[in-house]
């Protein structure tokens, strides 16, 4: 009897520590990486970052390929997020 009213308390607690709905927020940031045929890319979310100045930002590594300056302006870039359609152009995006 002594065991079973144990093995019922300790259900009990597991189950209701197991079944909070209360979310953990991270303060960590977290990276989503995407690989294509010719490049590797990084979306970098930072939280207080984009709490403090809505800011967030992209990491673009190129594989195996040398682009020209030139090549580079003819790329643009789109990226789609919840606050719209942002694009811009790669060879405007680096300093040589």
């Amino acid at each position: 009897m002594k065991l079973k009213v144990l093995f019922g308390i300790f259900l009990i607690i597991s189950l209701t520590a197991c079944s909070s709905t209360k979310q953990t927020d991270f303060a960590e940031e977290v990276i989503f990486c995407g690989e294509g045929e010719h490049w590797n890319v990084k979306y970098i979310y930072n939280p207080e970052l984009y709490d403090e100045k809505k800011v967030n930002w992209v990491e673009i590594e190129l594989k195996n390929l040398e682009l020209s300056q030139e090549k580079l302006q003819n790329i643009d870039i789109n990226f789609e997020g919840r606050d719209g359609l942002i694009t811009g152009n790669v060879g405007t995006l680096f300093y040589f």
